[in-house]
């Protein structure tokens, strides 16, 4: 017996003893006689398999339950008198008959058994009952599935059935079914039999333990103690007291037979009024039954009262029940839960919650209590909570005992209804979470693949080959996209939780900047929010929503004022934050394109920021007017005194106070620096110099980008020993970064491309354009000169780089700029300014390129065609002369070339171009570009940036530590460090400190931001800085902050320092144009170092480094994370845009499932980041949300055998799949 069946049976039993202590004589002659179900033993009223009947009553019974007709057949299907009809009527054998036939006694009943007849006859004729078919129906026998120990029975011995069995178990082929009259099914029904006889002993066995009355107290003591152990969730029961090989059935019936050696009495009812002198007598007097009722009546008496005792103590041993409030309760029985706060409460069983929420509990009780429950929830107000968390108290009296009373099942059977389906359906629990997770994995599979959402079913049969549970249904496509939109939910809930969640450095939730931009991706125009908040100290993307930008039939949606309103929107939907509230002042920066900055955009976002920052600029608009009428005041009284000056310190701490969160000054709208880095260059793109490199140079790419001229240059660059780097296009609309690397390609690559057309074309034309001197130079001084330009949009474009940054970086830039437009028109330009004009310029000038021979600079200025035999030699004509040469007029008419060739002649008119034109042309591109780069940084870096790098600017602190040690000093004017930034970083201290939602905060969090602690909080971050090097933080904080220079490689090495070493040197490193700060560290153990200082690795230690974070203070880590928010780069959202066109799929798609499905693929870098989170995901996929408007799905597992037996391990979309005809079948 399973240790489900034993509790059952206590289940049972309990509910008997309950009922028979409410119940009056009347219901004891209704035990007594109980009609038998047609799948219920006739006599102990349990469940049978219909192997013996009853020849009296024609019953089902079990064998134990009757005695076995003398002289027939022993084993299956061997005919019984049930123990109800033959306590009246025995059952006799006739020895004259030799047919067998059974003779029945006709001895006079009783007026007790008459009276019980009566009342079974009464019962029985309330049902109805089913006729006899006049048949009996034989059951089939299945020798294959019993060779593979497989289920071989079958219901019915008929054609229809054995034809399911062989389609749905043998996949159709014919197998051997025979009935079970059949001589060769012997040997199954032995074993049939034994299996029936092994549940027939497990039955008896519990019919034993419900008849023995004396039992009582031993179960109800083993029940207790289960309880106590497991007091909610019924698990296995097989811990007991007495020997350990002994079950729990076994240990009962043993204590009840040693009870019954010791005091004799009746174990039944029945046994107390069916007595040897009641059978024996004839007649029955109503005096007799009467005497025998009052006996009955003290016994369920005296039951009553001690199962009332009993109660009582199994209450107070309950878990819970020594607890003196609440939250003693809730730590001792861990089922009970209380959800929400503040001034409504709801406390609820865990278990009974999901139980009335499954399909069972809906089935089973379609009238649920309108007002709450411990099952479903109980509403508490807020001060009876409060009573129960003081606890000593009448209300918490009353309320333990009901808790106490839904656990117990005194009150109701609700827990105990819930304990004992949550412990039958946990294997089907357990299997779903499985099934769920594996569909789920294949779903985020197909997404990380690019594939299509057909691919889904694919894959999950892939899966299930593996041996992966799958399920038995729910592997269509057609759930792929409500997989997605669960993930997508997922993201939401997380990203709305963590930026609710306050960070470890400042003790309060994260700051970010918001950016967008829209696109047209697979026909439809959107835009994409995102948001970037710090993630464990480094800065992430995290997408919020992408929204159609034109909806309607009108065709707006694309104006300024309508762009901002998506925008708010998706911050609302995904990250739950509303504009009403202070939450929306977490959004410190905006960054975003050109495209966006205008009027109406702007006016549109900065509406939610006057909203609510205007109830406070009026508060301090008040105050500022007294402070002016006191002023006025004052100089009445002293109109006679001039006006007395202050010192910086006064001026400064005057500023601060007036810092105002409202001005304008704090809240830019930022243009991303790499799109107008960008303008510079695309200003000259149409100036002949510009125009005539990237003809060029898409001239080659068309030439060996592809077909026979690309294969012939990669073996051309094997045979030279080369490298080959295949070019590409020049795009205009992509940046000048990513179009800078086309030139760099093709210098590597350029002796190749020559020495090949030269040998398979060999044009004259051709030549000039790809071998020319002048095209060389002007193709390696070009990247000379955009170096520090791209170099700088790079940097800029890195997701952690502030926008400060820029205001150093900047004049590095405009002065290598500069100087090179100066050294270019040198003989020998700077290695430093021109390294690549440097190291090939007299090789170009003697016309040589590496193992290239070159050929002079030449232009086309005309071209002029005679004889033209054929149109087809025409147009080779115009295919040769190409139109896209540039035309060059001139003082000079230039010199003229004839071409005499096999099937015409053409005269071309030449201008020749020398590398003196090229270095002035070079020149002036350099000081045009200066000029540009100047305007852009007036008209588009906001002012801030200028304000936060002379505060904020960590590169900074560590220039000013330069310096070489004298002795034990240190190299550091103290006093000039601490007035480094000061005064910026006050007024920085100032606006926070004005922040509505910092001023919430402050007391509560024991922030002390004020801008008269401002110098304090300042030189915290500051000393912290200069122990790093000079103090008794090196080397533990500098191996972290500093990477070592490797010559020969551009990825720096981890430096490791002995402890007792210091710092005797400590020197800028000035070599080649860099944008980093580089310095060279001598140590005292007399070893020098070249390191680079990483300043994203310091921001990330101010978030994730306790110890760091410690000493510089919680008030600077607030400070420096609303400031370090108020920039960033929207080149972000250009790499989203690139994943969501990685995710197109041919034909229609909605933006919705492209949106999906990039957020997933950014969100999840592999399944493997997945896994720890989906036991999650598959909850909200089978339960659903109607928040987030997620319907719920069923279980994909069959629960009745019958659906597993007729899918036989396959769903419809596998059995589809494989079905499907095979083209080749001699690979399968």
């Amino acid at each position: 017996m399973s240790n489900f069946e034993v509790l059952e049976a206590e289940n049972t039993q309990e509910i008997d003893s309950d009922d028979s202590t409410n119940s009056n004589s009347h219901d004891i002659f209704n035990n007594i006689a109980v009609t038998a179900n047609s799948n219920t033993c006739n006599v102990c009223k349990k469940a049978v398999t219909g192997a013996h009947k009853c020849v009296r009553c024609k019953q089902i019974v079990h064998f134990i339950c009757g005695t076995p007709v003398p002289g027939t057949e022993e084993g299956f299907g061997q005919p019984v008198v049930c123990n109800n009809c033959g306590k009246y009527n025995p059952p006799t054998l006739d020895s004259a008959n030799k047919t067998g036939k059974i003779q029945v006694g006709t001895k006079r009943p009783s007026a007790f058994d008459i009276l019980a007849w009566s009342e079974n006859s009464a019962t029985a004729s309330k049902q109805k009952k089913r006729g006899n078919s006049g048949h009996v129906l034989s059951k089939g026998i299945c020798l294959d599935c019993f060779r593979k120990k497989k289920k071989y029975t079958l219901s019915r011995f008929n054609k229809s059935t054995v034809q399911r069995h062989i389609e749905t178990s043998h996949g159709g082929i014919d197998v051997l079914v025979v009935g079970e009259d059949d001589s060769r099914a012997i040997h199954a029904l032995r074993a049939l039999k034994k299996i029936n006889t092994a549940e027939k002993v497990s039955e008896i066995e519990t019919t034993k333990i419900k008849d023995s009355e004396d039992n009582t107290e031993n179960h109800d003591a083993d029940l207790l103690h289960m309880k106590n152990k497991n007091p909610t969730i019924l698990d296995d029961c097989s811990s007991n007291s007495g020997d350990p090989s002994l079950t729990v059935t076994e240990t009962v019936t043993k204590e009840a037979e040693a009870k019954l050696s010791d005091e004799k009495h009746q174990s039944s009812i029945n046994q107390f009024i069916l007595n040897p002198k009641c059978k024996s007598s004839d007649t029955v007097t109503v005096d007799d039954i009467v005497s025998k009722l009052d006996t009955v009546l003290k016994l369920v008496s005296g039951n009553k009262k001690s199962l009332g005792e009993e109660k009582k103590h199994e209450k107070k041993m309950c878990c819970g029940s020594s607890a003196t409030n609440i939250t003693e309760f809730i730590t001792e029985q861990e089922d009970i839960e209380v959800i929400g706060g503040s001034d409504k409460w709801t406390v609820r069983c865990k278990i009974c919650f999901v139980y009335m929420n499954s399909k069972t509990a809906v089935r089973n009780a379609q009238h649920l209590p309108s007002s709450g429950n411990i099952s479903t929830g109980l509403n508490v107000v807020d001060e009876v909570y409060q009573k129960y968390m003081i606890g000593h108290n009448v209300t918490w009296y009353r309320f333990k005992n009901r808790l106490l009373n839904h656990f117990d099942g005194e009150t109701c059977k609700t827990h105990v209804d819930a304990a004992a389906w949550w412990h039958f359906t946990r294997p089907v629990r357990k299997r779903k979470c499985t099934v769920v997770k594996n569909q789920l994995r294949a779903a985020i599979g197909v997404v990380k693949s690019k594939s299509a959402a057909r691919c889904y079913e694919e894959r999950i049969a892939e899966l299930h080959l593996a041996g992966a549970d799958v399920g038995d249904y729910g592997h269509s496509r057609n759930l792929f996209n409500d997989m997605i939109r669960v993930v997508n939910s997922f993201i939401d809930k997380r990203t709305q939780k963590f930026l609710q969640d306050p960070l470890p450095n400042t003790g309060i939730p994260p700051h970010f900047y918001i950016t967008a931009d829209k696109s047209t991706n697979h026909r439809i125009t959107n835009q994409v929010t995102m948001v970037c908040p710090v993630v464990n100290g480094k800065r992430q993307a995290i997408p919020l929503g992408m929204t159609d930008v034109y909806q309607d039939a009108t065709g707006q949606g694309g104006k300024g004022e309508e762009l901002a309103a998506k925008l708010y929107e998706d911050l609302n939907r995904h990250a739950n934050i509303s504009t009403n509230t202070t939450d929306f002042l977490k959004v410190q920066g905006r960054v975003f394109d050109g495209q966006y900055l205008n009027a109406p955009f702007t006016s549109k976002m900065n509406e939610p920021l006057e909203q609510l920052l205007s109830k406070k600029r009026d508060e301090d608009k008040v105050g500022k007017d007294h402070g002016d009428k006191s002023d006025e005041e004052k100089s009445d009284d002293n109109s006679e005194n001039d006006e007395d000056e202050s010192d910086d310190d006064s001026k400064c701490d005057e500023n601060a106070e007036q810092e105002d969160p409202t001005d304008v000054l704090w809240w830019p709208l930022q243009w991303d620096p790499g799109h107008w880095l960008d303008k510079v260059f695309e200003k000259y793109k149409g100036e002949p110099f510009i125009s005539r490199l990237i003809t060029r140079t898409n001239y080659v790419h068309h030439l060996f980008s592809h077909g026979k001229s690309h294969s012939v240059s990669k073996a051309t660059a094997a045979e030279l020993e080369l490298p080959f780097l295949v070019t590409v296009s020049f795009a205009h609309q992509r940046f000048m970064s990513s179009s800078y690397n086309q030139f760099l390609k093709l210098e590597r690559s350029l002796e190749v491309y020559i020495e090949t057309y030269r040998d398979h074309d060999n044009r004259e034309i051709g030549d000039y354009k790809i071998a020319g001197n002048d095209f060389v130079f002007d193709l390696l001084g070009t990247i000379d000169l955009l170096w520090p330009l791209v170099l700088l949009m790079l940097r800029g474009q890195r997701l952690w780089c502030p926008g400060w940054k820029f205001v150093g970086w900047l004049p590095l830039v405009k002065s290598q700029m500069k100087k090179f437009a100066r050294e270019i028109k040198c003989r020998d330009p700077s290695k430093l300014v021109c390294p690549r004009i440097h190291e090939h310029g007299n090789e170009i000038k003697n016309l040589r390129y590496g193992k290239s021979k070159l050929v002079h600079g030449w232009l086309i200025v005309d071209c002029e065609t005679f004889r033209i035999a054929t149109e087809e030699q025409e147009t080779m004509l115009e295919e040769e002369t190409d139109s896209d040469d540039e035309i060059e007029n001139g003082e000079n008419s230039g010199n003229t070339v004839d071409i005499s060739g096999t099937s015409k002649e053409k005269t071309v008119k030449w201008v020749q171009r020398e590398i003196k034109d090229c270095q002035k042309e070079l020149s002036e591109l350099s000081t045009c570009m200066l000029e540009e780069l100047k305007n852009c940084e007036d008209q588009c870096l906001p002012k801030l940036m200028y304000l936060l790098y002379r505060c904020l600017d960590f590169g900074n602190h560590f220039n000013a530590l330069c310096g070489r040690r004298k002795g034990s000093e240190i190299p550091v004017n103290k006093a000039s460090f601490c007035a480094l930034g000061r005064e910026d970083f006050h007024r920085c201290v100032g606006y926070v400190a004005r922040l509505p939602h910092i001023i919430a905060i402050k007391e509560s969090q024991d922030l002390e931001i004020d801008p008269e602690f401002s110098e304090i909080i300042y030189w915290r971050m500051k000393k912290v800085i200069l122990n790093t090097i000079w103090g008794e933080l090196f080397p533990s904080l500098f191996v972290t902050f500093f990477g070592k220079i490797n010559s020969g490689s551009e990825k720096l090495e981890t430096i490791s320092i002995n402890y007792n070493v210091t710092v005797i040197s400590f020197q800028k490193l000035l070599e080649k144009f860099d944008l980093l700060d580089k310095y060279e560290v001598e140590l005292s153990d007399g070893s020098c170092l070249d390191v680079v200082f990483q300043e994203d690795k310091f921001i990330e230690a101010l978030y994730t480094n306790a110890e760091l974070y410690a000493q510089v203070g919680k008030e600077f880590c607030t400070i420096f994370d609303i400031l370090y928010a108020k920039t960033g780069t929207e080149s972000v959202v250009e790499s989203f845009y690139r994943v969501v066109e990685s995710q197109e799929q041919d034909g229609g798609q909605k933006t919705e499932t492209l949106a999906g499905r990039a957020k997933v693929d950014w969100c999840f870098r592999s399944v493997l980041h997945c896994d720890s989170v989906l036991d999650e995901m598959a909850d909200l996929y089978i339960q659903g949300d109607t928040k987030q408007k997620l319907k719920r799905h069923n279980v994909p597992v069959y629960r009745d055998a019958r659906s597993v037996r007729l899918q036989n391990g396959y769903s419809k979309v596998l059995n589809r799949i494989a079905s499907s005809p095979n083209p080749f079948p001699f690979l399968s």
